[in-house]
């Protein structure tokens, strides 16, 4: 039977999977990295959305993704970067499925200027504010996880600084 190309891959991913599984050492290591990472992944990932049911499910769908190409993901330096980048394109797809659904927001910053502020800005500069002041990403951590220039990075908190800036200014 002919296979597509994305078929192809597929099995090539699975294959390597298969043959660098190593199950008792990446098991151990992967609930290490779910330990230390998945609640700071989750407010994160709240914070952007502002949806905790979203949330909720984009992190623990990019975490089993993780899971299961583990051998693959741990392999690179940026692995939490990785899983943040997979649940912000786990949540973007749920939210655009379920558009119209009226879902409520959640402000996860106590100062409702603050709150009122990240709620205004694009989907994908609040991820970047995000991953700088929740989970205190450098802006090369930023770019690496999101796979972006480095200066596309600084501009979007440079925009979203001075955006807030101007809520602050006009909030007193």
């Amino acid at each position: 039977m002919f296979a597509s190309p994305l078929q192809r891959s597929r099995q090539r991913h699975r294959q390597t999977l298969a043959n660098t599984r190593q199950p008792a050492e990446d098991d151990q290591a992967f609930d290490d990295f779910r330990r230390l990472h998945r609640e700071r992944l989750y407010r994160a990932v709240t914070s952007v959305t502002r949806e905790p049911d979203t949330a909720v499910e984009a992190v623990d769908a990019a975490m089993t993704q993780a899971a299961e190409s583990w051998a693959i993901v741990s392999n690179g330096t940026a692995t939490a970067g990785w899983v943040y980048r997979t649940a912000l394109r786990n949540a973007r797809l749920r939210r655009t499925r379920l558009a119209g659904d009226g879902l409520p927001g959640d402000a996860s910053h106590p100062d409702p200027v603050i709150s009122d502020a990240l709620a205004a800005l694009p989907f994908r500069v609040r991820a970047v504010v995000v991953a700088r002041f929740y989970l205190d990403w450098s802006p090369g951590e930023i770019a690496t996880a999101l796979r972006l220039p480095v200066r596309i990075v600084e501009r979007r908190l440079n925009r979203a600084l001075a955006s807030f800036q101007r809520a602050v200014d006009e909030g007193r």
